[in-house]
């Protein structure tokens, strides 16, 4: 058996983000937790909810809706794009 370690992605933006990504985890993915790095991108829970439900409470919940570059980016951008499109929302 190998035993070499288990090396995880930096975590470092995703934890200056701490409260977004606990909110968009709980509420827009609609998950009890999930473990997310810089590298996480929100194609990475396909299976969870369907691209149309998370662009629907994406829009719900941030005022903004998703495109596919959304899918693609790493989770910690996209939310800070949801947090300026809530905060000019009002």
């Amino acid at each position: 058996m190998d035993e070499r370690e288990i090396e995880f992605a930096p975590t470092e933006q995703v934890e200056w983000r701490q409260a977004l990504v606990e909110e968009f985890v709980a509420e827009v993915l609609r998950l009890p937790w999930a473990f997310v790095s810089d590298g996480t991108r929100l194609q990475d829970f396909e299976g969870v909810r369907t691209g149309l439900e998370l662009a629907e409470a994406c829009y719900e919940r941030y005022g903004m809706g998703l495109e596919a570059r959304h899918f693609e980016m790493p989770l910690y951008l996209l939310l800070d794009e949801l947090e300026a499109a809530r905060k000019q929302k009002g």
